[in-house]
């Protein structure tokens, strides 16, 4: 269990590291988050973090990394604070302005499967362009197409200068099944899911996080004529909404854009 000090450096660390992409050192740390604390105050955090665990030095440099054990200390602590859980579920405008606030709506409006897959591209678009990451979203009782948008804007993380690093997403969509196996055990088991680096089950997934939620479908599925999608069964009525990106990601940016995309589709 952290000390409220030492959650604060590790909070302080993983914001920094996911805006900047550098190690993160006491002084910059005292400089923009804990001015009321020395330095050496906050170096002597960073040594117990490191030994711990939390963190990590790159490099000979006095800059640290959050580990995978970091962040998901800070997603769990995220996920138990009464404020955002207040208000990780938000309005569509609270993300800034788009000229498709209504999708969702129309999306659950519109009978011809063609229009639902254009605007289910346009809503995609927007939250991956929002994050910064890869968004999927699988509604079996409309079709057998697992829709995405946002690879281009994932390639172009710092993690992925070298493409290969992106490679084994680029299998998983073009390997569908493997993703639909993720997508069907999500859908199953219901709720927010948050899987960071190894908790991925495949070891191929490691160098990314996912954050993805399931949600009743039906109304999303209504006013289409269509045949279920092979596998999908009338009453099983689950869809996923999902986000791949790296690691270093805005674990409360992520959840709250999931959360909402789920919320409105199942409203």
């Amino acid at each position: 269990m952290l000390s409220e000090r030492r959650y604060s450096v590790l909070q302080s660390v993983i914001r920094e590291y996911v805006q900047s992409v550098h190690p993160v050192g006491s002084r910059t740390l005292v400089r923009y988050y804990m001015p009321r604390l020395s330095a050496a105050t906050v170096r002597n955090e960073l040594m117990w973090l490191e030994d711990k665990g939390y963190v990590i030095s790159p490099h000979t440099s006095a800059g640290r990394i959050p580990t995978n054990v970091g962040y998901r200390t800070f997603v769990n602590s995220l996920l138990l604070h009464p404020e955002f859980i207040k208000h990780r579920v938000r309005p569509l405008a609270d993300f800034g302005p788009q000229p498709a606030l209504p999708l969702i709506s129309a999306i659950k409006a519109a009978g011809n499967l063609h229009d639902k897959a254009r605007m289910v591209g346009e809503l995609l678009a927007f939250f991956a362009q929002y994050t910064n990451s890869l968004l999927v979203l699988w509604l079996p009782q409309i079709s057998a197409t697992v829709y995405h948008r946002g690879l281009p804007l994932l390639l172009r993380q710092p993690e992925f200068t070298n493409v290969a690093a992106a490679v084994p997403l680029m299998q998983l969509l073009e390997n569908q099944g493997d993703l639909l196996d993720i997508l069907k055990d999500i859908a199953t088991s219901g709720g927010l899911h948050v899987r960071i680096g190894a908790e991925n089950n495949d070891a191929q997934l490691y160098q990314f996080s996912l954050v993805a939620a399931s949600f009743d479908a039906s109304s999303m599925a209504a006013n289409t004529v269509f045949s279920p999608a092979p596998g999908a069964v009338r009453g099983e009525n689950n869809g996923v909404v999902a986000l791949f990106g790296p690691t270093r990601m805005d674990y409360q940016k992520a959840i709250s854009a999931i959360c909402t995309i789920a919320d409105d589709a199942e409203g």
